[in-house]
């Protein structure tokens, strides 16, 4: 059982543009369907870090 409603979760992920708040911090190139960035978390140059919109 989730502490937040599904309903309010769906707000959230309809209402955030995910990809221009994460592009904000790191450079995202599209690849397909997904952005790619390297990863902000442990500083490599491959871009291992997907984000998936």
């Amino acid at each position: 059982m989730s502490l937040i409603p599904d309903d309010v979760i769906e707000q959230v992920r309809e209402a955030a543009d995910i990809v221009g708040i994460i592009g904000e911090h790191v450079e995202l190139r599209r690849t397909g369907s997904d952005f790619r960035a390297p990863c902000p978390f442990h500083g490599g140059t491959h871009r291992n870090f997907a984000v998936i919109p």
